[in-house]
């Protein structure tokens, strides 16, 4: 080989090398912050790393990796929803219907979905930080919820009924909203229910079923 066609050779073989270095530095760098994220506490990039390895996306496949950083998804997840982070009931809702992380559960996945709902609802409510007050997407969120069967959804409905926010006052229906509450669970629900009946507000007054609620919602704070 003369000494022309052997720099030739050897500047393409460069080149391939320098590409195929290239390459692997631009799917080292987003995975390693990714990673440095993830493991900072965002739920997001975990979930993003587990999709990536799961398809082989700009990294190699790798199912039991997947698995791992979809886990790491769930419990952050599931620590913002506890919190009263509604996109992290959401997310949490998303990994359950998904079967991402965890066993894949309808049920759980409404449930946290519903959660969610209620949550950003409280937020749409009292406007608070970085939510704008806003009465008409407070009252659709809590019906969201509260369709999907989450207790404190229907007596956060309930209330705002009650106290005419955003809608007209309605204190039979918030009556029908603070009982659905209860019998899910709610004990303040139970306890806003008793004060109604106590009082004879958007129903016939007795005593009766005011000491009924009111010992309900005692026995369900002390089992909480």
């Amino acid at each position: 080989m003369s000494g022309k066609k052997a720099l030739v050779t050897v500047l393409a073989l460069g080149g391939a090398v320098l590409g195929t270095l290239a390459a692997v530095q631009t799917v080292r760098g987003p995975t390693r912050s990714l990673q440095r994220t993830c493991d900072g506490g965002n739920a997001k990039s975990c979930l993003s790393l587990g999709q990536m390895y799961d398809a082989g996306t700009r990294v190699q496949e790798d199912k039991a990796k997947a698995v791992h950083f979809y886990r790491k998804a769930v419990q952050l997840d599931r620590k913002a929803c506890d919190s009263g982070d509604a996109k992290g009931c959401v997310d949490l809702g998303s990994m359950y219907a998904r079967g991402r992380g965890v066993a894949k559960d309808d049920a759980r996945a409404v449930q946290f979905y519903a959660e969610g709902c209620n949550n950003l609802g409280e937020k749409s409510r009292l406007g608070d930080t970085g939510v704008q007050k806003d009465d008409a997407k407070a009252l659709r969120l809590f019906q969201q919820a509260c369709d999907k069967g989450h207790a404190a959804g229907c007596r956060n409905l309930g209330a705002m009924y009650d106290e005419g926010e955003g809608i007209k006052k309605d204190e039979a229906k918030a009556g029908r909203l603070f009982r659905r509450a209860c019998d899910g669970g709610d004990a303040s629900g139970c306890a806003k229910l008793s004060a109604m009946y106590l009082t004879g507000r958007g129903m016939q007054k007795d005593a009766a079923m005011a000491s009924e609620f009111s010992q309900k919602a005692r026995d369900l704070d002390r089992s909480q």
